[in-house]
């Protein structure tokens, strides 16, 4: 079988293979992905590739620079990784020190700081919805509604990681889990309090225009009633006739616990995971940035904002809002 192949590009491949392996890190969920698809099916499971930065903004893998690999990756993924020194220096003083983008076999997982953020979560039946509306829709890409579907069997993530600012400490990869279950005993605790969780339900019915009524009143009425500029959803009718093309007659935006949802025509899709504390992380990184630091001067106390948020998240994820948008 080796002889189909020349030596220097077996050579090649196991250079590659080693610098890879060289910058790797922890994968969260990093051994699933087989056990989940089975022997039969395409699988990647990999470790994390990490790049390093500079204080530049030059990328290495591995200890070496990626400028230096113009004969094994190609020109423009360098220059797509490179940053310019003023953003790696804003990173150091929000103390930005990794982030990790994750494709694991429910979801692609975001982590700053080794804190997971409200991500994008599917499972096999949302990837084939998305698929069949990708293929509705008529994209120009070639095979995407055949591989969307293959997202399940790949397990592949990149860390990148930033120089330290000057003092600060190092941060693990992946964060205690303490905030998630914390996050999870305060949504508990709310919806115990209050039994049952808040309902709003909105229908939405558009026009081959692309108006709008709710509860029979259109946008100027609505912007009467409660001077909020609600006209802006109006949509175009070039829109509202590419969802006729397509066959879209229903599109259903829903919040819950788990996240923020999508459907359409009845076909519930890939959706925003803000499950286990995600949105608290999102506090947790403000305050660790420092970007609360200067609200004083505006008369805003940042350590009360910051309890006010974290008593507003419970009750925003337990809030089941529906909201039914109808196409013509």
């Amino acid at each position: 079988m080796l002889r189909r192949f020349p030596a220097w590009t077996i050579a090649l491949l196991l250079m590659i293979t080693g610098m890879a392996l060289a910058g790797c890190a922890p994968r969260a969920g990093g051994g699933d992905v087989l056990g989940q698809a089975g022997d039969s099916a395409v699988v990647v499971d990999l470790p994390a590739l990490a790049i390093d930065y500079d204080v530049d903004g030059n990328p290495s893998l591995g200890g070496i620079p990626l400028s230096d690999l113009g004969s094994v990756l190609p020109a423009e993924l360098a220059a797509q990784l490179t940053f310019d020194a003023e953003t790696i220096a804003s990173l150091q003083k929000a103390n930005i020190q990794h982030i990790q983008v994750n494709n694991q076999t429910n979801g692609l997982g975001i982590y700053v700081n080794g804190y997971e953020v409200p991500s994008i979560a599917w499972d096999g039946d949302r990837l084939t919805g998305l698929s069949s509306l990708v293929s509705a829709l008529g994209t120009d890409a070639p095979a995407v509604d055949k591989l969307l579907p293959m997202l399940t069997n790949l397990g592949v993530a990149a860390v990148l990681r930033f120089p330290l600012a000057e003092g600060a400490t190092a941060m693990p990869v992946m964060a205690d889990p303490a905030m998630a279950e914390n996050a999870q005993a305060a949504q508990a605790a709310f919806l115990d309090e209050v039994e049952s969780p808040p309902l709003i339900n909105v229908p939405v019915f558009y026009d081959a225009e692309g108006n709008w009524t709710v509860a029979g009143m259109d946008a100027t009425e609505w912007v009467a009633l409660t001077g909020i500029p609600w006209d802006s959803l109006v949509l175009p009718a070039d829109v509202i006739e590419g969802a006729m093309a397509a066959g879209i007659t229903e599109a259903v935006v829903s919040t819950g616990p788990d996240g923020l949802f999508l459907s359409i025509n009845g076909q519930d899709l890939p959706y925003l995971d803000w499950s286990d504390g995600k949105l608290n992380s999102v506090v947790a990184l403000l305050v660790g940035s420092g970007a609360l630091d200067g609200m004083g001067e505006n008369g805003v106390d940042a350590d009360a904002l910051v309890a006010v948020l974290e008593q507003l998240l419970p009750i925003v994820q337990s809030t089941d809002l529906r909201l039914n948008v109808f196409f013509p």
